[in-house]
């Protein structure tokens, strides 16, 4: 079945913390002040810019506006030209601020100013540029547009009627009698917001901050149902984890989630200094997790950590990837509301410092599988060899696996986990690209997320563990041993029945080109790729006089440039290692979260 089409209007409306704002002068004399118990919301007001509607934003933790198709948005527009019954709009006036949020209604509020101005997401790159559903927001605009066009009509049309009317009369005409009756009606509609009698009905939220947030958790769990996931973000919404949750989830936009350090109250010069840069930050982890956009026809060796789910639904995800990155252990329901909800009624200051604390641990941890950073103790991860299918597809479960072999235990234990891998990383990579379907084949047999962490994270170590005892072997002693290990035999590889290739063959005939052909890192012989952070090491040792001259120079993983000596040495035999252990995971017993949103390839 055809993925249903969202139209995304969330740039319409900006976001704003209930809590952590501070009073704006330029709100002082705003309509939004002077209008504040008044239960007309003009339409004129929607349209006007720089006006009502600008003053306007949505509490942090509002869904996402983008939940409507364009049949819907068609709906409500034909409700609303006819008169019909348009549910009240729930407003609520910050006496701190001045900011009016809109606590139920944002929906009906983004529909009628996309359509009144033609925006409906496409003309807001800026505000999208970053998103992996970018393309999704344009297939929407577009969408959303036509079936307006066709059954509504656009907004300018009803402005063109309505001028048509104007020139018929002041002519001594009969407008009625000489327009079409559709005209006649659009152009009655246009004037009616013209002369800003056409209203929708607003109610207000008089209370204070405690009353409003009141309102808005009890309006979000009534409506379209919260998944469990959506419920716990919102229940410890003011806890330092679910707000970095949502702020990565976000892209780090500005406005979200954190407090302005010139708007946090009673904050010292140290706190002050942390929050200055959460925006950044959380900004740069959705970098190194979701960019670039993944590409299903897999036409470059760069793929995205992780393939982000369509309708803004990032946060399901985050929320099983950072408590794991963050608590070192997969974090099922049954223990998950600990983590959110360790510091919701903390002070400001206090947050920051927990807040700052758990993206150090983050960071930390993404740094040493790779991304655009060359950081020296980066594995620079090839997502598409360690945790894609061999169809292309991104399986969340083999990610989850690999970050705990590599991340988990002491610093030491992670240092000697990575030189064991980075000494036999070109075999572990051939056999990896030469048995994906058997390796992908654990995760489908213990199932999705966390549920068969445990199986992968042991047959990854089995594996490594192999690896490192067949240094020095036969090339052919060796490929039968990790044959035997993955249960496959030499040549035992189906034939395809049809005569064309699928899109999911031609991906992996893709996958497996690009993986040949690619740069190969000189101290570990596995993949270089060049758009994530590398570094340059000398072939010729500078020490030793090498020259530094491009024919002197390779690329290498910063990890691999840092342990060169240590990594050669396991490699050649002169040096032996331990591979540490890795605490087994009970997945039987695991309390599974619920993700309705599923990747390409994964079941």
């Amino acid at each position: 079945m055809a993925e249903e089409i969202h139209v995304y209007l969330d740039h319409l409306i900006a976001r704003q913390s209930l809590r952590y704002t501070k009073p704006d002068s330029s709100y002082e004399n705003s309509s939004a002040s002077h209008g504040r118990y008044d239960n007309n919301i003009r339409f004129s007001d929607i349209r006007k810019e720089e006006g009502w509607f600008d003053s306007l934003v949505k509490p942090d933790f509002q869904r996402a506006t983008c939940a409507w198709s364009p049949d819907t948005c068609v709906k409500f527009l034909n409700s609303v030209i006819h008169r019909r019954i348009i549910p009240s709009i729930i407003l609520w006036r910050s006496d701190e601020t001045g900011l009016v949020y809109v606590l139920d209604g944002a929906h009906r509020l983004s529909v009628l100013r996309a359509w009144m101005i033609d925006d409906w997401g496409d003309k807001a790159a800026e505000f999208y540029k970053d998103s992996p559903d970018y393309a999704r927001v344009k297939e929407g605009a577009d969408a959303a547009r036509r079936a307006v066009d066709e059954k509504i009509g656009a907004f300018s049309n009803f402005a063109d009627a309505y001028r048509e009317w104007n020139e018929i009369a002041k002519k001594g005409g009969a407008p009625l009698k000489q327009m079409s009756g559709e005209r006649a009606e659009m152009a009655v509609f246009y004037s009616d917001i013209a002369m800003a009698s056409r209203t929708l009905s607003a109610q207000w939220e008089t209370g204070d901050y405690d009353a409003a947030e009141e309102s808005f958790l009890a309006i979000n769990r009534q409506g379209a149902p919260l998944d469990t996931l959506e419920s716990l973000l919102i229940e410890f919404r003011n806890g330092s984890m679910s707000r970095i949750i949502m702020s990565v989830a976000n892209a780090g936009a500005h406005g979200h989630y954190w407090p302005a350090p010139n708007d946090a109250l009673n904050m010292s010069a140290d706190g002050a200094s942390r929050l200055y840069g959460f925006n950044t930050r959380c900004h740069n982890i959705y970098k190194q997790l979701f960019v670039p956009p993944f590409d299903a026809k897999i036409i470059d060796i760069n793929v995205p950590f992780i393939i982000a789910p369509g309708h803004f639904r990032l946060h399901q995800h985050l929320i099983e990837l950072l408590p794991l990155l963050s608590e070192g252990q997969p974090i099922g329901l049954d223990k998950i509301d600990g983590v959110l909800g360790r510091d919701i009624e903390v002070g400001i200051e206090q947050l920051v410092i927990n807040a700052d604390a758990v993206l150090s641990r983050l960071e930390s941890k993404l740094g040493h599988l790779g991304g655009g950073s060359s950081n020296s103790l980066s594995l620079s991860l090839t997502p598409l060899v360690y945790w894609y299918n061999s169809k292309g597809g991104f399986v969340r479960a083999l990610f989850y696996a690999w970050c705990y072999w590599l991340l988990a235990g002491s610093d030491e234990d992670i240092k000697q986990r990575k030189i064991a891998f980075s000494a036999v990383r070109g075999d572990l990579e051939d056999a990896l690209i030469s048995h994906k379907e058997q390796f992908a084949e654990i995760q489908h047999r213990g199932g999705a997320g966390f549920k068969s962490l445990g199986p992968i994270t042991s047959f990854i170590q089995d594996l490594i563990e192999l690896l490192l005892e067949m240094i020095g072997k036969d090339n052919d002693v060796r490929n039968a041993e990790i044959d035997k290990l993955f249960g496959v035999s030499r040549g035992s590889a189906k034939k395809g029945s049809s005569r064309s290739f699928s899109k999911q063959d031609r991906a992996a005939i893709n996958i497996k080109l690009l993986s040949e052909s690619s740069i190969k890192c000189e101290i570990c012989g596995g993949i270089v790729d060049l758009k994530q952070g590398v570094q340059y090491d000398h072939i010729e040792k500078f020490a030793d006089g090498g020259r530094t001259t491009p024919s002197n120079g390779r690329p290498t993983h910063p990890f691999c440039n840092l342990f060169r000596e240590y990594i050669a040495g396991v490699k050649n035999g002169n040096k032996k290692i331990t591979l540490p252990t890795v605490v087994a995971v009970e997945s039987k017993a695991f309390q599974q979260l619920s993700l309705f949103d599923s990747f390409p390839g994964e079941s």
